[in-house]
């Protein structure tokens, strides 16, 4: 136990708190999910955060000063690895992380899973054979049908009653639970309604991030041309959600009552 540390670890004196391993020239790998919050949060911890980190911005958020931390702890030839926010690969604020980053590393690898990862919960499909903790799940043989399922409303109706739940109310999606999901087995001819929405639901959205991707460096008349088809790929997403949910309510053999129940709830 002599290894677990209680303090402010982008303040403190790493140092003090491990003097043999930084003695011999600090960790050999630092893995990080920095806690995210936003810098009107941390007005207290600025003073001493320009002080100690060259990757300081009074705008940045405070995920920043972990990866400036993370270099000054590691070994040389050390490996570091981050799950985090990708807005300092174009935000001003992390102008200064960007630099620090490309003179003072090597990259290995960036995996950006762009609307993959939700602040909300939600199923997807993993094309990227990534992996992640177990309150993280991907499907990763593309199977559409279980997909949908998953994702309907009434799948996480259920789930509100057999689930933890986190501090912030967010649901603990553990084995345990996740191995008691009632999904209907039924013949593929059955599934292709829910695949097709599926896929038009995933073409639409990955239409979305191209666009948003380049839309600040159009002009004017084009971003209003742009900004009309995201508006109707994100209505034709709506519209194949809702679809999936009434499939999947006739599939469970939902009635009207039921039906409001779930969706009152939602």
């Amino acid at each position: 136990m002599g290894n677990i540390k209680s303090a402010n670890s982008l303040t403190a004196d790493w140092a003090k708190l491990f003097p043999e391993i930084m003695a011999n020239g600090g960790f050999d790998c630092v893995v990080w999910n920095p806690p995210y919050v936003r810098q009107e949060s941390i007005k207290e911890l600025k003073p001493a955060l320009k002080e100690i980190y060259s990757v300081f911005t009074g705008t940045a958020d405070l995920f920043v000063y972990f990866y400036e931390l993370a270099q000054n702890i590691l070994k040389t030839n050390g490996m570091n690895g981050f799950i985090c926010s990708n807005k300092f690969f174009r935000a001003k604020y992390g102008q200064n992380l960007r630099e620090m980053i490309l003179s003072k590393t090597t990259i290995k690898s960036i995996v950006d899973f762009k609307a993959v990862v939700s602040s909300s919960s939600l199923f997807s499909i993993d094309n990227q054979k990534s992996y992640l903790l177990d309150t993280s799940w991907f499907i990763d043989k593309g199977d559409k049908f279980l997909l949908a399922c998953l994702n309907s409303k009434v799948v996480w109706y259920y789930l509100k009653f057999i689930t933890s739940t986190l501090g912030n109310a967010s649901l603990r999606l553990k084995k345990i639970f996740m191995e008691k999901l009632p999904i209907p087995n039924i013949p593929k001819e059955e599934q292709k309604p829910f695949i097709t929405l599926v896929d038009t639901i995933i073409e639409s959205k990955e239409k979305i991030v191209k666009f948003n991707k380049h839309f600040d460096n159009l002009n004017a008349v084009d971003k209003i041309e742009i900004k009309e088809e995201i508006e109707k790929l994100e209505t034709l997403v709506l519209n194949s959600v809702n679809e999936i949910d009434s499939l999947v309510y006739e599939l469970y053999g939902l009635n009207g009552d039921e039906i409001k129940i779930v969706d009152d709830a939602r």
